[in-house]
This record gives structure tokens, C-alpha cells and sequence, in this order.
């Protein structure tokens, strides 16, 4: 069975794979139960389906995502997501 975040990897791997490696290291850094996660991966699948370059949109959300999280908070976070 696979998961939402191999999902999440693998449409971001055909993009661009150093932002699919990201990706999961941030994933593995971040500690949320698991429908937070779903969330978080919700919203970096929907940054990579964007449009042409996608990753790139993904890759900045992530680049931030550790310490964003721990200032404002996972929701918050995720609705400055959303605006992008």
C-alpha cells in the first residue's frame, strides 16, 4: 500500500528530485500526528501540482516550513500555504 507522502515524493521526484529528497527529510524532521501530516502533505502536493514549475513553489514552502511551524503554528503556516 502506499502512502500519502510517497505520493507526494513521487510527483515531486519527477519534477525535481532534490526538492522529493526535501521533501522527506523535512517530513522526517517534523513531528506531527498523523492527520497534521496529511495536511502538511496536502498542501506540498497541491504547491507542486501549481503549474510549470511547481517544485520550485514546493521547495521554498518546505525551505521554511521547520521554523515557520514552530513561530506560528502548523495551521497557520499551512493557510500562508494556501495564499501562495
Amino acid at each position: 500500500m502506499t502512502s500519502a507522502s510517497d505520493n507526494v515524493y513521487a510527483v515531486l521526484a519527477k519534477q525535481h528530485e532534490p526538492t522529493a529528497a526535501e521533501f522527506l527529510a523535512v517530513r522526517q524532521r517534523l513531528t506531527l500526528n498523523a492527520e497534521d501530516q496529511g495536511r502538511f502533505d496536502q498542501m506540498v502536493l497541491a504547491l507542486a501540482d501549481s503549474g510549470w514549475h511547481g517544485f520550485e513553489a514546493a521547495a521554498g514552502f518546505l525551505a521554511l516550513s521547520e521554523t515557520m511551524i514552530a513561530q506560528q503554528g502548523l495551521t497557520q503556516w499551512l493557510n500562508r500555504g494556501q495564499a501562495a
